[in-house]
């Protein structure tokens, strides 16, 4: 059977990282190699991952990148995924996604609040989708010049040779994710969307900056990610002008939106 690894950064999360991990440890499918990076927690949280039966590395504090990359250099697993420490999984993820083959394996996301509400967001995809490399440009490459459905690096399983050497930008507050399935989309050859929404992100309030990363900030990491876009295009066989003009106006469009849901939510 082959090896999942699945890497989970470590915060200050001691209200929610047994929930977290008892997800993967109660998972159906057992070839599961659990790689927890505290990155400088001052609560319990490194107190609490000893306890498991996992790969604990501690580090000092670097970020969500840092620790990202740290576990990805101890995995040694055929296929990976992130899993952010206050976040869990359905019992059922890892065998349901190991049925299936593409490089890159996407599933959908219910939104888990704290009054106890939870939310399943709208599919990236109409249904389970397969999509060959001739098709990328129409079906995925246009979805991240077009918005932020394809972010997230905690809804993919990726194949190993994939990600083989690539690594998070530690320089950057936000977007290191987009930059990451970016690089991680040019190098796969097939990819997979599975409808069943498998992976459960707590949502947590901290205002219009979102965990102390203010609007300026994104904004200027979001101009990285448009930079990385437009010397994209050529290789995707998408360079003109409607394209690169949706690449420069990406950061705008993902500010607004996001000043206007934290504006709603008031």
């Amino acid at each position: 059977m082959a090896l999942v690894s699945v890497i989970v950064p470590v915060y200050n999360a001691e209200k929610y990282i047994e929930k977290c991990i008892d997800s993967i440890v109660n998972q159906t499918y057992k070839e599961i190699e659990l790689i927890l990076v505290n990155d400088g927690s001052t609560d319990q949280s490194l107190e609490k991952i000893k306890k498991y039966n996992a790969i604990v590395i501690d580090k000092k504090n670097g970020g969500a990148s840092s620790a990202r990359n740290e576990g990805l250099r101890r995995a040694t697993g055929d296929y990976i995924m992130f899993l952010d420490s206050d976040d869990w999984l359905d019992p059922h993820c890892v065998e349901h996604i190991m049925k299936n083959q593409a490089d890159i394996i996407r599933f959908n996301i219910v939104y888990e609040y704290a009054s106890g509400a939870s939310e399943i967001m709208p599919a990236d995809f109409n249904d389970c989708q397969y999509i060959d490399k001739k098709d990328f440009s129409k079906e995925i490459y246009y979805k991240i010049l077009t918005g932020i459905k394809m972010n997230s690096v905690c809804r993919n399983f990726y194949k190993r040779e994939v990600i083989e050497h690539l690594y998070f930008d530690e320089g950057l507050d936000t977007a290191e994710d987009l930059i990451f399935n970016i690089e991680a989309y040019t190098k796969a050859n097939s990819f997979l969307y599975v409808h069943k929404p498998f992976y459960h992100y707590m949502q947590i309030s901290n205002g219009i900056t979102g965990n102390g990363i203010s609007v300026l900030t994104k904004y200027k990491c979001n101009i990285k990610v448009s930079m990385l876009l437009i010397k994209k295009l050529k290789g995707w066989n998408m360079l003109n002008f409607r394209n690169v003009f949706l690449a420069f106006s990406r950061p705008v469009a993902i500010t607004v939106s996001k000043l206007t849901k934290s504006k709603n939510k008031r």
